[in-house]
């Protein structure tokens, strides 16, 4: 069996509700003119389905009416123009004859039953029904004679279905379409569209950092969300002032902490401190607290010469890494690809807007 035209649409309900993905099947209702309250029924059926499931089992019901979906175009005859607007892009077809089998096509003895043919043909769902209720006393002999010879030759293309009224039908509606979801086995989509919050919120930076060396970054990524995210995978892009790019290398074997504390340390013990103490007191000052802020500063610098960046990232915390440029970079460009709370890849490019992937 073929897939059916499903798509992810995004559904927007009432405003104290949450919105939600789902699958949209497209239900083709056909029959002949003389059956208003039957497709009005089936209508029915098909929104009560949806307001009892949709949102759990993430499908959407999408009834087409040739009265009120079709769209006046030039091109070919009316049937042909509903062949390709309906029955060509429907997913199922529920067809209803009452007393009439309906004015004949070039085709097919009626429009609705070139329909289903070409809908079948196509391996689409079809259902057909067709009343066992009173005849009307204004039915034209011949009009009966052509259904029930219709009838007939459908008998052995498969089941035929046969209702008792109007509620009768609806319910069997509603049991068919239980059916065919079971056999199309559409899947589960993850909801999306409420965490492009939470993606927004997963951020990148790249900063020069002058004090570790020339072309020297610390490249970040902040997850300010409440939520964690997981498979984060961070690619980083380093341009020069003409837009060349540059070579970018993690930054740890090409940076000795210990050489880096020791300059900062001897900087600024030599410099504010010497001004106000004098030049033997900061020199004794620097040798009493040299270590224990030399060791702490390696501490603090450490957290930037991680190996890789982590995969996950709590709510409300980031990861960092050291990135080297050679020549010395203009800038940096980082691409952050990962998995929100739900599941849901997405990819920022320079914290534009985040793209579900």
């Amino acid at each position: 069996m073929p897939h059916p035209s499903r798509g992810a649409v995004l559904i927007r309900r009432q405003k104290r509700f949450p919105m939600f993905d789902a699958h949209v099947l497209k239900v083709f209702i056909a029959s002949p003119s003389d059956t208003t309250e039957e497709r009005d029924a089936v209508e029915r059926a098909l929104h009560g389905w949806n307001g009892s499931r949709a949102e759990r089992e993430q499908i959407i019901l999408s009834p087409w009416r040739w009265e009120t979906h079709s769209v006046p175009e030039l091109g070919g005859s009316a049937q042909s123009i509903i062949n390709s607007q309906a029955v060509d892009d429907c997913d199922i077809v529920i067809a209803v004859f009452d007393a009439r089998l309906g004015t004949a096509t070039e085709d097919a003895v009626s429009g609705t039953a070139e329909e289903i043919d070409r809908a079948s043909k196509a391996g689409k769902q079809v259902h057909v029904w067709f009343s066992n209720e009173p005849l009307p006393r204004d039915i034209a002999a011949d009009e009966l004679t052509r259904l029930r010879e219709f009838k007939k030759r459908m008998e052995s293309s498969g089941l035929l279905g046969e209702y008792a009224n109007i509620d009768d039908l609806q319910h069997q509606v509603r049991n068919a379409i239980e059916h065919d979801l079971g056999k199309m086995d559409l899947g589960r989509i993850t909801v999306r569209s409420g965490n492009a919050v939470q993606a927004r919120k997963v951020v990148s930076a790249a900063t020069p950092v002058t004090a570790l060396g020339a072309g020297i970054w610390r490249v970040a990524v902040s997850n300010d969300s409440g939520a964690p995210i997981t498979a984060l995978s961070v690619g980083v892009v380093g341009h020069d002032s003409a837009g060349n790019l540059v070579a970018v290398t993690p930054a740890k074997d090409k940076i000795n902490l210990a050489d880096v504390a020791g300059k900062f340390i001897g900087e600024m013990m030599g410099g504010g401190f010497a001004s106000s103490m004098g030049a033997a007191n900061a020199g004794m000052a620097g040798q009493y607290i040299g270590q224990m802020a030399q060791s702490r500063l390696q501490g603090q610098l450490q957290d930037q010469m991680a190996d890789a960046f982590e995969t996950a990232v709590a709510g409300q915390a980031n990861t960092a890494m050291a990135f080297a440029t050679e020549p010395a970079a203009k800038d940096l460009s980082v691409t952050i690809d990962f998995d929100d709370e739900n599941g849901v890849r997405w990819r920022r490019v320079d914290n534009e807007q985040p793209v579900q992937i």
